[in-house]
């Protein structure tokens, strides 16, 4: 019989391998193992005749393939070769999510040690990077922001491995994990000031069900946690949709940067292009960009420096705008695709409670974040993203083989039956 839950703990150790290496070197990483999770899944059909519990799998498989032949029947904005390549791009990232989902995998005690050994290293690797200097940084990951998704990838990782059968989690491991993250603050980037505030929270004062009764105490200390998240990225925010750095508001500064001209053209997308959009390799993603969409000269900002043919490096800046090639529909599917993920977290408060603390943590932080970079990076569809929708997948899985407890049903002995 194929052993496919072992074989996906391995393909995700792989992906963890090459993470470092993937940014400027191995970029075919995310693309191999979601490959291989795919053959993973067509091989437990045919050998072990698995095909129920794919239908995740074959949703999104199917729900992709609509789109591509939408776009070739109905849009002329790219050529087939590049939907193609938008095809694969947009599917990769749910892959990994949707078998292991599918397959709920456990992680041996001994691969949970290799796991933590190389999140240890890769951590140790890309501190010494950000040691080194900006020059160093660039040449051996391109950027100094997947200094801070490697290392908030491999602090998840490695709490994840850390949880033991009761739930909990010695006080070496967190302190291992929050020095992981601590360290990602080198990064300087906004976006993991959010997520570190966010998971001081969630790690040390979150407790399962505390938000349904919400005292004067827990709505202070949630407010105080929105406030440090807004304090801590409002700078970037505002310099990149609001002032452009000038201090007051001017529409023609603003609109002389790409992100913001990106989010308003995608409203009008979404309003234009009702229900299903512009297509697959239309708008605001890599293969618009390699072969330059129509769309940008029809909407008429070609011109914008940034998303123009011949300086395009801002076209895909940032995911949420090319969900506007999916149209409104799409973009319930997105919404709809992480409410299910999180309804397993639910679930798992709801059965295991506090045991499951930290795994609903994690999860919920997991999510916390691709929303976080979908804002102003493509994350979701690069390699650290494909880690995190393995582990997304880990924790999802658990929730949804959890069996809610039969409550035992106790008939009094002193009962009478009354005769009829």
């Amino acid at each position: 019989m194929l052993r496919a839950d072992r074989l996906c703990v391995w393909i995700m150790i792989l992906g963890l391998i090459l993470l470092v290496p993937s940014y400027n070197y191995v970029k075919f990483n995310d693309e191999l193992c979601s490959m291989l999770f795919l053959c993973v899944a067509s091989l437990d059909c045919i050998v072990n005749r698995n095909w129920r519990r794919y239908r995740l799998l074959f949703a999104i498989i199917g729900v992709m393939t609509f789109y591509a032949i939408y776009t070739l029947a109905f849009k002329n904005y790219n050529t087939p070769r590049y939907v193609l390549v938008d095809w694969i791009i947009e599917i990769k990232p749910y892959i990994p999510f949707a078998v292991i989902f599918a397959i709920r995998p456990s992680v041996t005690s001994a691969e949970k040690q290799v796991i933590k050994a190389i999140c240890i290293v890769d951590s140790v690797v890309v501190t010494l990077l950000l040691a080194c200097g900006e020059t160093i940084v660039a040449a051996a990951v391109g950027h100094v922001t997947y200094i801070g998704l490697t290392l908030f990838t491999c602090s998840m990782l490695y709490l994840y491995c850390s949880v033991k059968d009761d739930g909990s989690i010695s006080r070496r491991d967190m302190a291992v994990a929050l020095v992981m993250l601590t360290v990602g603050l080198g990064s300087t980037r906004s976006k993991y000031y959010a997520i570190y505030v966010l998971s001081l929270f969630f790690l040390l004062a979150y407790r399962p069900g505390m938000l349904r009764s919400m005292s004067l105490g827990k709505s202070m200390a949630v407010m105080a946690v929105v406030i440090a998240v807004i304090a801590v990225s409002w700078s970037k925010f505002d310099y990149y949709y609001i002032s452009g750095g000038t201090g007051k508001f001017d529409r023609s500064v603003a609109e002389s940067f790409a992100r913001p001209v990106l989010y308003a053209t995608s409203a009008l997308i979404f309003a234009g292009q009702f229900p299903f959009g512009s297509g697959l390799a239309s708008f605001a993603s890599f293969a618009s960009k390699q072969n330059y969409s129509g769309l940008y000269a029809e909407y008429g900002i070609d011109h914008v420096h940034g998303l123009s043919e011949d300086t395009g490096f801002f076209i895909c800046d940032a995911f949420f705008p090319s969900l506007a090639q999916f149209g409104v529909a799409g973009l319930f599917l997105f919404m709809a695709f992480w409410v299910y993920a999180y309804s397993f977290l639910r679930r798992m408060i709801r059965i295991e409670g506090v045991m499951s603390r930290y795994e609903v943590a994690i999860g919920i932080l997991l999510i916390l974040h691709i929303m976080i970079e979908c804002t102003s990076g493509n994350t979701f569809t690069q390699p650290s993203g494909m880690i995190v929708m393995c582990l997304l997948g880990f924790i999802c899985g658990k929730g949804a083989g959890l069996k809610v407890p039969e409550k035992e049903c106790i008939i009094p002995q002193n009962l009478e039956l009354k005769k009829i």
